[in-house]
């Protein structure tokens, strides 16, 4: 056997085969792949309900304002008052492109605006209870039983 075979810190023996010394040793690869691997799953699903969910903060004026992408398989709006859980008080959130005001009433921590618009803009605008502080709001696939917000 000659001194190559016995010692793997050899400095006669290329980088790429003193494992640990120059060069990240089979089990660091393979950590180092699965982290990656990690942070873009992360980084994936951070994309997709960054699309789908959103936080309308309060805006009587409706400045602060946000589209809502109802896409199949989603057919309904689920709306509910943060922090979470939030029964009391009443908050009303405005959809501006069909003129229409929806209401998460007393009692109710969340409602569910069914057949929207595929793509409107919506505001929080009103509150009876001011630690009602977000209204959160993403598209879901409806699946009854679900309180329907209140229209007037």
């Amino acid at each position: 056997m000659n001194d190559l075979q016995t010692n793997p810190f050899n400095f006669n023996r290329p980088a790429i085969l003193r494992p640990g010394v120059f060069g990240p040793t089979f089990g660091g690869m393979l950590t180092m792949m699965l982290v990656g691997l990690a942070v873009f799953l992360f980084g994936l699903s951070l994309a997709v309900s960054s699309q789908v969910n959103a936080q309308l903060a309060f805006s009587p004026d409706c400045r602060a304002h946000q589209l809502i992408n109802v896409a199949p398989p989603n057919n309904a709006i689920l709306l509910s008052k943060h922090p979470v859980p939030h029964p009391n008080g009443e908050a009303s959130v405005y959809d501006i492109d069909a003129d229409e005001t929806y209401r998460i009433v007393d009692g109710q921590n969340s409602c569910v605006i069914a057949a929207p618009d595929p793509g409107d803009s919506y505001c929080f605008i009103a509150r009876n209870d001011p630690t009602i502080l977000q209204v959160g709001a993403g598209a879901i696939a409806n699946p009854g039983g679900l309180p329907v917000c209140a229209n007037p």
